[in-house]
């Protein structure tokens, strides 16, 4: 159909540009696979797979409704709040504007290629060799439905947004939602960066508050959360400049 999205971006472009300064065009990027020095590039033009969420309908049609309809919804709605972390205007973000972000959340964890991997991962050890429409299929049928189950667990658990200190900066990567397989797992810490200087740390315990509280980070916290954020990436890791990057790079690749 005409002017439908082809190019699916599993990290939101407006997600992106909050790893940027203010008249700052392009990221620095790094590959995990190639291990080549960083190079820069626009938001638009990273962590994007084409057709990745598209599936063939019982018509035999190419499905374009989950990037469109689920992603490319929650995507606008997420898209003002994230300006207001931007600018660390942490006091106008709503209850109901921390029910989006948790909502982001979620289908952040789901829509990138990390749970897609791990999925053909499971497959092959069951001695299952199928292509990546197959894949897609079978990751649409069994993630999608546990959006929802994701999103009232991570909306029950306290949180905390960390707010960087001047001059240091948090990366992002194509799997910035740093957690086991499981999400809902009720033992462990999830941290996603939401723009260079603000992430979400989400605890192992329940929330007696509405929307989180928001604290200010040590260089050593942005440190340890960066490294988290590094190591979970399946292939790309960005940020606002290079020696930032290149901080986080020579952690794993010393």
């Amino acid at each position: 159909m005409i002017n439908e999205p082809i190019e699916h971006h599993y990290n939101a472009v407006c997600y992106l540009k909050g790893f940027l300064e203010a008249g700052q065009c392009e990221l620095w990027i790094y590959n995990k696979e190639i291990e080549g020095p960083p190079y820069h590039k626009a938001p638009k033009a990273i962590m994007f797979e084409d057709e990745f969420y598209t599936f063939i309908d019982i018509s035999d049609q190419p499905n374009r409704s989950v990037e469109k309809e689920l992603f490319g919804l929650i995507d606008r709605q997420i898209s003002p709040i994230l300006k207001k972390i931007q600018e660390l205007k942490m006091d106008e973000i709503s209850g109901e504007d921390y029910g989006i972000i948790i909502q982001f959340v979620a289908l952040q964890w789901l829509r990138g290629p990390k749970p897609r991997a791990q999925l053909e991962a499971r497959l092959k050890e069951n001695k299952l060799e199928l292509d990546k429409e197959k894949i897609r299929q079978i990751w649409l049928l069994k993630a999608l439905p546990e959006a929802e189950k994701m999103i009232n667990f991570l909306f029950s658990r306290s949180a905390v947004f960390v707010v960087s200190p001047e001059d240091e900066y948090f990366i992002t990567s194509d799997a910035p939602c740093t957690s086991e397989e499981d999400i809902t797992n009720k033992n462990i810490q999830r941290f996603i960066p939401l723009s260079s200087r603000v992430g979400l740390l989400i605890m192992d315990h329940e929330s007696n508050s509405e929307r989180p509280k928001w604290k200010q980070a040590t260089k050593e916290h942005v440190e340890i959360l960066n490294e988290r954020v590094a190591k979970n990436a399946v292939k790309y890791i960005a940020a606002k400049d290079k020696k930032t990057l290149e901080k986080i790079i020579s952690k794993f690749t010393s």
